[in-house]
């Protein structure tokens, strides 16, 4: 199994377009970070956090990028024909599956810590290493004031995005391997993050759609008690997004497992 992943990474970091994007990526987080510079009134009250936070917000160019390595993983294999050669290896096509899932899940969140790492250098370049060591405020339930650290604010904010890429990039894997298409992959997962939202909210008014999956990916908004639809939990997101990532991984491993290589 260590050999398929390491197979599996090699094919990714070998590829130049993979570094192109990876070279997007920071070039546009800095891009972000010299427009809140020169565009924003000095003095600028802008801290290490902030930095770090920000870069959180510029996440999705992150997964956007995982999207791409996603759709390519399992269609960019049959599009080169290289899909038989794979397949004559004594290793289950569950296990070859399986190691694909597991890269590119890994080169999110190495995105992910180069996003971070990315931000944090920046944020003190630019505005200096400040204010790390100051509480984050919120709102709760009731209007009660709450104070907790930065730190915990900035590593929760990771945390809970993360679970929002993660059910995207898996549902685009999913896509490459039903369909055999990067395009596909790439395209409908776009547009289901973007659009996903705005359906929320236009169905938000209904019963049934506290089960719709782009109402429960932002598990965020119960750090600050404000639920999307009354009577959502936090232990009742998570099921349902449980509930969505087996749905993802049992179509994609039924359907590879039984496709007709040939075809």
């Amino acid at each position: 199994m260590f050999n398929l992943i390491l197979n599996e990474n090699m094919k990714i970091y070998r590829r130049l377009r993979t570094w192109i994007l990876i070279a997007i990526l920071i070039l546009i987080v800095l891009a972000a970070f010299i427009i809140i510079y020169y565009a924003s009134p000095k003095p600028i009250n802008f801290n290490l956090w902030d930095g770090a936070l920000l870069g959180e917000k510029l996440s999705i160019a992150a997964l956007f990028v995982a999207i791409i390595i996603a759709a390519d993983s399992v269609a960019g294999e049959f599009s080169g024909g290289t899909i038989k050669l794979l397949l004559i290896r004594p290793a289950s096509r569950s296990k070859i599956l399986l190691s694909k899932y597991i890269s590119i899940v890994v080169f999110l969140v190495i995105l992910l810590i180069l996003l971070f790492v990315t931000s944090i250098l920046l944020s003190g370049l630019f505005f200096g290493f400040k204010g790390a060591a100051e509480p984050f405020t919120y709102i709760g339930a009731g209007g009660v004031s709450h104070q907790i650290s930065m730190v915990s604010h900035v590593f929760g904010a990771y945390a809970f995005e993360s679970v929002e890429l993660l059910l995207i990039l898996t549902m685009a894997f999913m896509l490459s391997t039903v369909f055999r298409s990067s395009a596909i992959a790439i395209s409908v997962s776009i547009v289901a993050l973007f659009v996903g939202g705005i359906i929320g909210n236009i169905i938000m008014p209904f019963s049934w759609a506290k089960y719709y999956l782009f109402l429960n990916t932002d598990l965020s908004v119960y750090m600050y008690d404000k639920a999307p639809i009354k009577g959502m939990t936090l232990s009742f997101s998570i099921i349902v997004l449980i509930i969505y990532f087996l749905i993802f991984n049992v179509l994609s491993w039924t359907i590879f497992k039984k496709r007709d290589v040939a075809s």
